[in-house]
């Protein structure tokens, strides 16, 4: 595993946090393919993007210190004694970018449903990167397996010493693969058949909910990370939020065919 990808003028540049940036590259370019068929001007393109960076960071660092890390208070005490700043969670990730873009669509007068469409195919797109820098860190590591395609994660990581030398899920490159097959599903089968008027706007979106909830809800049970701060019935907070969007997501697909 490599958590620092280089050192440069005594910095150094940690493999999560400049994957995180690439995943934001490949999410930009996937709406700059689309930019003309969305109708956006220049101005209303730019605002957008900053719209969902900013929505995105914070969602992300206020979902983890909300529900992982031991909670708020945990957060917030690691905050005000140490200066730190909190993880983040995919799930805010993609909570928050529709709601910024929900925002974004109130304030600029822009149908919601065709750039909820997009937001969904690059966030899919965007995770495949995000997971190979959580590979290369260490972060949401998987539990002990004997499958013949573990990974051994050994030296400064941040997977727990006591689980380091030992055969792991590589659960980074699962939820990766995952987010692979949904931007392919959504980007080439999806989009066309909404762009040619076969399917409704916002199909997207939904199938995006559907598809991340279900193989996020079962992927965490090869997850040994935080499980978050409750887990009723032996689920874990993100299971749960999956359970919930998936379910609805569903309900709303079925309900525009009926």
């Amino acid at each position: 595993m490599k958590p620092t990808l280089f050192h440069v003028f005594g910095l150094q540049a940690a493999s999560a946090p400049a994957f995180a940036g690439v995943a934001a590259l490949a999410a930009y370019l996937y709406f700059a393919f689309r930019k003309h068929r969305l109708c956006l001007s220049d101005e209303n393109f730019w605002v957008l993007m900053g719209t969902l960076a900013i929505g995105v960071f914070a969602g992300s660092v206020l979902f983890y210190a909300v529900f992982y890390g031991g909670g708020w208070n945990r957060n917030w005490d690691h905050w005000t004694s140490s200066h730190g700043i909190a993880g983040g969670a995919s799930m805010g990730t993609f909570a928050s970018a529709f709601a910024a873009l929900a925002a974004f669509c109130r304030w600029r007068r822009i149908p919601f449903w065709p750039l909820a469409d997009a937001t969904a195919a690059a966030g899919a797109l965007g995770l495949v990167f995000m997971r190979v820098g959580c590979l290369l860190n260490g972060c949401d590591y998987g539990r002990p397996t004997a499958m013949s395609w573990a990974i051994v994660f050994s030296g400064p990581c941040a997977v727990p010493k006591g689980l380091r030398g030992i055969p792991l899920h590589p659960t980074q490159i699962y939820e990766g693969l995952a987010g692979l097959a949904i931007f392919f599903f959504l980007a080439a089968w999806v989009q066309p058949k909404i762009d040619r008027g076969e399917w409704r706007q916002g199909d997207g979106a939904l199938f995006f909910l559907v598809l991340y909830g279900i193989a996020r809800f079962f992927l965490d049970f090869t997850r040994a990370s935080d499980p978050g701060v409750w887990s009723p019935l032996g689920l874990n907070v993100t299971q749960w939020v999956c359970a919930v969007a998936a379910l609805a997501a569903a309900g709303s697909l079925r309900w525009r065919r009926a």
